[in-house]
C-alpha cells in the first residue's frame, strides 16, 4: 500500500491513511528501538514524508499521529 485513493469515503480514506503511516512507522521500528519520546518523533517524521498525509487538514493529520503512537505504545507495553 502507497497510496492514499482519491476520497470516495472520507472513513475509508482515514482508514487507508492510518494503515499506510502505521506501516512505514513499524518498518522504521524494525530497525530502530525507540522510547516513548523517540516514539512519537518517528511518527511525526514519517507523516512529514507521506504526501497524502500533508495534504489533509493539520487536526486530521495530528489525529491519525495520535492513534498510530497510540497503537504501536499499547502493543510495546504488553
Amino acid at each position: 500500500m502507497n497510496k492514499i485513493p482519491t476520497p470516495s469515503d472520507p472513513v475509508e480514506v482515514l482508514g487507508k491513511a492510518y494503515k499506510l503511516l502505521l506501516e512505514k512507522v513499524l518498518s522504521v521500528l524494525h530497525v530502530h528501538d525507540a522510547d516513548e519520546a523517540e516514539l512519537h518523533n518517528i511518527v511525526h517524521k514519517v507523516s512529514e514524508e507521506i504526501p497524502q498525509l500533508q495534504e489533509m487538514d493539520d487536526e486530521v493529520c495530528n489525529k491519525i499521529q495520535t492513534a498510530v503512537h497510540k497503537n504501536i505504545s499499547s502493543k510495546s507495553t504488553k
